[in-house]
């Protein structure tokens, strides 16, 4: 009974901390990038590490852990309907786990669109996206898409490359037709020096 006890102690103090997010947790001095923490994400992750979640759904912006092997933490979370700000918050408080905003420049425009903003398109009803927010990638996979020609567009903004990739797509609908839509990926790696 004890350990019953001690159990739900715990899990009301974790669920406490999570729900009393700071007021100035990673507030930056950017409009563009603050309202960009504040949108709600639709995503579930299951066993995946960190570092993949970093490097798809926040992967335009660049934050950092204290301890690079945190990175590795195999994550579960139904980060759906939920702020990037609040995702991260919960994130470093169930891993002990320690965020930092280190982004220094304003989102860039690639594509037509910033780099923090996704395109969408009502295709039959349903809705798509039909340009992805920008992702992190690194420079091997960046060489791969490079040798098998698959990036579609490129743009070099100093030490950082973005570039796109398209993905078709198939929609299939309830009375057997299909719709083919593309997929425009948008991702960005920096140089290593």
């Amino acid at each position: 009974m004890a350990k019953f006890v001690g159990f739900l102690l715990a899990l009301s103090t974790a669920l406490t901390a999570e729900a009393k997010m700071p007021e100035d947790f990673l507030q930056v001095e950017s409009a563009a990038w603050n309202s960009w923490l504040d949108e709600e994400m639709n995503v579930h992750w299951h066993g995946v590490s960190l570092e993949h979640a970093l490097e798809d759904e926040f992967g335009a912006a660049m934050i950092t852990v204290d301890n690079a092997a945190d990175l590795q933490t195999p994550i579960t979370f139904n980060a759906v309907g939920r702020s990037r700000r609040t995702v991260l918050w919960r994130l470093s408080k169930r891993h002990n786990i320690t965020f930092h905003w280190k982004q220094k420049e304003e989102p860039r425009i690639f594509l037509g669109i910033l780099e923090t903003e996704r395109r969408k398109r009502s295709i039959g009803g349903v809705t798509v996206t039909t340009m992805t927010a920008v992702m992190r990638s690194d420079p091997e996979t960046y060489q791969k898409h490079k040798e098998a020609e698959q990036i579609a567009k490129e743009k070099k903004v100093g030490d950082t490359t973005y570039y796109s990739i398209d993905i078709n797509r198939d929609l299939p609908f309830e009375n057997g037709a299909t719709a083919w839509f593309t997929v425009v990926e948008r991702y960005k790696v920096v140089s290593r020096k």
